[in-house]
């Protein structure tokens, strides 16, 4: 995943480059099973998830479904 083909949101999921091999995700807890899936790990400090760039690929479409259910 490029940082050109990440989406800055999905729904209420904020997605941004971190460094050269992350990704940070900031979401409501509702979603957070989601990133657990991809092997994001929590950190506390920032209060937002790290995936491993290479594995955020798979989270994007299961979020977006689970995004457009909650909009209605």
């Amino acid at each position: 995943m490029s940082p050109d083909n990440l989406p800055a949101w999905i729904g209420p999921a904020e997605f941004a480059p971190f460094g050269a091999k992350w990704v940070a995700v900031r979401c409501p807890a509702e979603y957070a099973p989601l990133v657990r899936r991809a092997g994001a790990m929590w950190d506390p400090a920032s209060k937002r998830w790290l995936v491993h760039r290479r594995c955020v690929g798979p989270v994007l479409p299961p979020l977006r479904a689970a995004a457009d259910v909650d909009e209605g």
